[in-house]
């Protein structure tokens, strides 16, 4: 099972920003789609009342101060350093960011102001701002601030449009969560009076945290109009705050995100990597099972699973939903360990009328008053049931849930063997995802790129960053190259590896019997090889082959079939076993048709009371030697047969070099003796028939065992 996060992996890291949704409290409608800075800053005005009101229609707070401020942006050599989602926004908005470090200054000045002077303008009211933003109409920030504390009238800086804005200082940050799903700042206009507090994160938490009355009638229609075409959405809020700067800088978070006035969406544009789609359709072929795990809306997530083929084409997903889950508790679960189950609904993504029964997650229909759609719904759900074809979504809360109350009952493993797509997961949630797969039994592989994907990185069987940053501290593996193409390369080169390690196993095991049976069989008349003979046979043959072996390449194309992964296995053994056999069966044959040649000569010992006298030249030494020489080399060949793991032996280039420099040379000592290569390996002059026979045999024996390895 192979697991990838969204943004940044099977996506573009950068997001594009499509454009602002702007809600209206006036007609608690969306406004159109705002895809410039211009037409978000064109309906900044001056109201009536003096304060500042832009197509929101909330006093006191803009989009594009929301838009300019709301990030925990840092400058490194000139340039805005962060998430690249905030980066976005920051370049969106066209205005620049200055760190202020006017609290140093002053101290280092010795001008520790320690009053209670918190007036907008003062010097210890701007030493507090950690960052200051300005428009790009918008002068040069004044840090020193006017000596009479005194504000201008908002009348004389702007009249309309992006005139109105001024520089605007950070006063705190509170830094994206990943638990909470949101991240917050408190700002102040430079000439404003009052603190403005601007929110951002997950739709559906931001809502929470609204005023019920500000959050327009169509949320829903707009928000799933957007997700369902895979585009990432985030929603902006905000509040003033009426408090001095000393107070406002002491509120805790949940202070600050609460009674908030929704303002609109952010619509991001999250492009597919080009090499998204063929990487997940190869290992679809391999039938390696894809799933995505991110942080993103459970529609977003559908929708880009399905772009990229993640989810495959004519497969239905349905999502789930959280309903009623405050109702059940453990007790609950102790009486009925199904109860749970009703608290969760799963439901089509597109919003067919079919959704999955909770205990079975089998498609049924939905419960209706039109006749005709349930009938319809109700074929469709028996089509699904019948053929299979149809997937989850599962979102942190319900996965959360499920693992703490159903953890024991068979939905939540069908779930876990059903799930395409994990959305809105917390790191720990992704980590967890995790080891219930391997719990399952599943060799695990998780690719990601964030800080938030590290837990699960280290969980995996097989973790793979994109990053170098904090991701590939956790990941066994590291990826030089930014897109998914580096996990078919991994698991090419691993089962290459795996392949290659068993087969230089097999190939030394063998040569040790090859070399064994030789010994055995020349000891029935006191005989050994030579020194010559085991220095060709160790160092000029067994060496080189056995390094060569090493340097095969992986096959192109992954297949369904997986390498053995025991050195115990059946296919192992049985492989190493059978050529054993083979080996010993064709020596000992060697050995019988040596004695029964007419010419052939017993080697006696020189000294008949001293058995070890007996000669190691002889035409038994001879005919042993000449034979096991080809079977040590086409014993590298047998072991060395390329796909379905690796290339063909012959695009080894170095291995066929060596192979065929040593088959030359053993052609040359059995076909074309010359007296010095005799006299170097205490060899003897035998007929050339009888060499032709021992050629016949080696090649006899490396077709059997050739057949037997590629079956």
């Amino acid at each position: 099972l192979m697991c990838f996060d969204k943004t940044g992996t099977l996506t573009e890291t950068g997001l594009d920003l499509l454009g602002v949704r702007i809600a209206s409290q006036s007609t608690r409608q969306f406004v159109d789609m705002h895809s410039t800075i211009e037409q978000v800053t064109g309906s900044v005005a001056i109201a009536d009342s003096g304060e500042l009101v832009d197509a929101a229609g909330i006093p006191c707070l803009t989009v594009a101060n929301a838009l300019a401020t709301c990030h925990s942006l840092r400058l490194v050599n000139g340039a805005p350093v962060g998430d690249p989602l905030e980066v976005k926004m920051l370049e969106f908005t066209g205005w620049q960011i200055e760190e202020n470090d006017m609290a140093n200054m002053q101290k280092s000045s010795g001008n520790d102001s320690s009053g209670d002077d918190y007036s907008p303008s003062s010097s210890l009211a701007t030493s507090m701002l950690q960052t200051v933003v300005r428009p790009p109409a918008a002068s040069k920030l004044d840090l020193s601030a006017n000596s009479d504390n005194e504000s201008p009238d908002p009348n004389t800086v702007c009249g309309s449009g992006i005139g109105c804005l001024e520089e605007v200082g950070i006063l705190r940050c509170f830094e994206f969560s990943s638990s909470l799903c949101r991240a917050s700042v408190i700002a102040r206009r430079l000439h404003g009076g009052y603190a403005e507090v601007y929110v951002k994160g997950a739709p559906e938490v931001v809502r929470t945290l609204c005023i019920p009355t500000s959050v327009p009638a169509d949320y829903d229609q707009v928000l799933n109009k957007y997700t369902q075409h895979g585009y990432r959405v985030i929603a902006l809020a905000g509040k003033t705050l009426q408090q001095s700067w000393r107070d406002a800088s002491a509120l805790d978070r949940a202070s600050v995100e609460c009674d908030l006035s929704f303002m609109g969406f952010l619509v991001f544009e999250n492009r597919l990597k080009p090499a998204t789609q063929g990487v997940l359709e190869e290992l679809r072929e391999a039938q390696i099972r894809s799933i995505m795990c991110t942080g993103d809306n459970p529609l977003t997530a559908v929708s880009v699973a399905r772009e990229c083929s993640l989810v495959a084409p004519g497969v239905q997903v349905f999502v789930s939903r959280l309903a009623g889950a405050s109702d059940i508790t453990v007790k609950d679960c102790e009486y009925n360990v199904y109860a749970p189950l009703a608290a969760v609904r799963w439901v089509h993504y597109a919003g067919l009328g079919v959704v999955l029964d909770p205990v079975s997650l089998l498609p049924r229909a939905t419960d209706s008053n039109d006749v005709m759609a349930v009938e319809l719904a109700a074929e469709l759900a028996a089509e699904l049931a019948q053929s299979g074809r149809y997937c989850v979504a599962i979102t942190g809360d319900v996965f959360g849930y499920l693992s703490r109350y159903a953890h024991s009952t068979d939905t939540w493993k069908h779930m876990l063997m059903r799930a395409a797509v994990y959305a809105r997961m917390s790191p720990e949630q992704k980590a967890e995802m995790i080891e219930q797969m391997q719990e399952l039994g599943y060799i695990t592989g998780f690719c990601g790129d964030g800080a938030n994907d590290c837990g699960a990185l280290k969980s995996a069987d097989v973790g793979i960053s994109l990053s170098e940053a904090e991701a590939s501290v956790a990941a066994p593996f590291t990826s030089r190259t930014d897109n998914i193409s580096c996990v078919t390369r991994l698991l090419k080169e691993g089962r290459c590896s795996i392949a290659t390690s068993f087969g230089c196993f097999k190939y030394m095991a063998l040569y040790s019997m090859i070399q064994f049976t030789t010994c055995c069989l020349l000891y029935i008349y006191n005989v050994n090889l030579t020194d010559g003979e085991y220095l060709y046979v160790d160092l000029f043959t067994i060496l080189p082959v056995a390094i060569c072996m090493d340097r095969a390449r992986p096959f192109k194309r992954l297949v369904p079939k997986r390498p053995s992964a025991s050195l115990t296995s059946k296919k192992v053994l049985a492989s190493l076993l059978g050529n054993v056999a083979l080996v010993i069966g064709f020596q000992i044959a060697v050995y019988f048709m040596t004695e029964s040649q007419p010419w052939y000569q017993k080697q006696v010992p020189a000294d008949p009371n001293d058995p070890d006298s007996t000669p190691k030249e002889g035409d038994l030494n001879t005919a042993m030697f000449l034979f096991t020489s080809f079977q040590y080399l086409f014993a590298g060949a047998i072991f060395n047969i390329g796909p379905p793991y690796r290339q063909p032996a012959y695009r080894n280039y170095s291995y066929v070099a060596v192979v065929a420099v040593i088959l030359i040379f053993d052609l040359w000592v059995l076909l074309a003796p010359v007296d010095g290569l005799l006299s170097l390996f205490g060899l003897m002059h035998t007929k050339v028939s009888w060499r032709f026979t021992i050629l016949g045999m080696a090649a006899a024996n490396f077709a059997l065992c050739y057949l037997g390895e590629w079956l």
